[in-house]
């Protein structure tokens, strides 16, 4: 079982009621366990040493860079990805050793970030189906990372 990503307001279908905090999240008996991939593309890369980028390194094997679809925005001290537009946004792509660390990292992403399935692609041009957090909250395009690349735009500025 895992979180719903979706809102109450749009319930996939499997959902049975809100979490006990009672937050817009819900637990959703659909199963997308069968996805055993993450791609990461901020603070969760290899290159970040905090205590989460730590914890998914145990417990997930790092099988290269990838891209996703979409446009990454600076949003101060982290990234956030939109899955819209026409561009690509690099990071990394882990298998799940053991998929409940996603819990944790949905409590890490927090409710502005959406777990979500999306196609990652290696250099080798292999598609894996992964989770990605999606970002939520507004952007400014002004904040857009062109390079797509957040490692990139932190070595730039």
């Amino acid at each position: 079982m895992h979180r719903c990503v979706r809102r109450t307001s749009d319930r996939c279908g499997g959902c049975v009621g809100l979490n006990p905090r009672g937050s817009y999240y819900i637990t959703c008996l659909v199963s997308d366990e069968r996805i055993s991939h993450l791609f990461v593309y901020g603070t969760l890369r290899s290159a970040f040493a905090n205590r989460y980028a730590r914890e998914l390194s145990r417990k997930a094997t790092l099988k290269g860079i990838a891209r996703v679809r979409g446009r990454l925005y600076d949003l101060g001290d982290y990234p956030g990805l939109r899955a819209a537009g026409d561009g690509w946004v690099t990071g990394e792509l882990y298998e799940l050793r053991d998929t409940a660390i996603l819990d944790e990292l949905d409590h890490y992403e927090g409710p502005e970030f959406r777990r979500q399935a999306g196609d990652a692609v290696t250099r080798s041009g292999a598609v894996t189906r992964a989770w990605v957090y999606e970002y939520s909250g507004p952007v400014w395009e002004d904040r857009l990372i062109a390079s797509g690349d957040y490692l990139s735009r932190s070595l730039d500025s």
